[in-house]
């Protein structure tokens, strides 16, 4: 973030730089108007209750990514729906459990469109997750919920496949290959 902060800040002065050379006078105005409406910003941000200060509860993510730190072995991979923060918070390779959805174009972005019990070739699928050394799962919701991810959906159609690893109880299970 620093280099890329220094940056912003050293072009953010050289544009003032031009448009007081440009505005004269009319910069200043234009600058105090631009501080009040991003402090006014920042007031309702504050206000609105989106920002945390100090220490906050632990969430189901960090229960599951202790769990992972704890019992995965650093050779196998965990596919979830949070795979990048896998990787980061545990060292252990994440993969997406998105890799089976059907992808849609929605104006100018991707939208994921999940289908409950979509689960095309699921020999296929254990194969690749074999070879990627995938042998847990973690999966989000009860164990009842819908299904709407590829994994899930994998475990769905495929129950016999999997073995239950540990059951957070309220917001995700872990689940190994056999």
């Amino acid at each position: 973030m620093f280099p890329v902060g220094a940056l912003s800040i050293l072009l953010a002065l050289v544009g003032w730089q031009q448009m007081a050379a440009r505005l004269g006078r009319r910069a200043v105005a234009l600058s105090c108007v631009t501080a009040l409406l991003l402090a006014l910003s920042l007031w309702t941000q504050l206000a609105a209750g989106n920002f945390q200060f100090g220490p906050r509860e632990p969430d189901m993510w960090d229960y599951a990514m202790k769990w992972v730190l704890d019992n995965v072995p650093k050779n196998e991979a965990v596919c979830s729906q949070i795979d990048p923060l896998v990787f980061l918070l545990t060292g252990r390779q994440g993969v997406s459990d998105r890799c089976w959805m059907d992808l849609k174009w929605k104006g100018l972005n991707i939208q994921w469109t999940g289908r409950p019990g979509y689960c095309p070739e699921p020999e296929k699928q254990r194969a690749l997750i074999e070879q990627m050394h995938v042998r847990w799962f973690l999966d989000v919701g009860g164990p009842n919920a819908p299904k709407y991810f590829g994994d899930s959906t994998l475990l769905q159609t495929h129950p016999d496949w999997f073995e239950r690893g540990y059951d957070h109880g309220r917001g995700f299970q872990v689940y190994r290959l056999r």
